[in-house]
């Protein structure tokens, strides 16, 4: 994966802080894992490590394949 950026995440549960990955641009043939969290729609997925509140990360990304050929760029809408 390629451009990770740390951001600081407060849980609105419980108000703990804590550091997050995330990333510009992730090249999916260099990690099985990823590819298969994002194929399971699960790699925007985060829970709280202290009281277990989950919630969607989503964030504008580039999904790079360069076994199969295709770049998917990923723009959420909303809030």
């Amino acid at each position: 994966m390629a451009n990770e950026l740390i951001k600081e995440v407060v849980c609105p549960k419980c108000g703990e802080t804590q550091e997050h990955k995330t990333f510009s641009q992730i090249y999916t043939a260099k990690n099985a894992v990823v590819k298969q969290k994002i194929l399971k729609e699960e790699f925007f997925n985060w829970t709280c490590p202290k009281c277990g509140y989950f919630a969607d990360m989503t964030y504008p990304c580039l999904f790079i394949d360069i076994k199969f050929k295709y770049a998917l760029l990923f723009l959420p809408v909303g809030n």
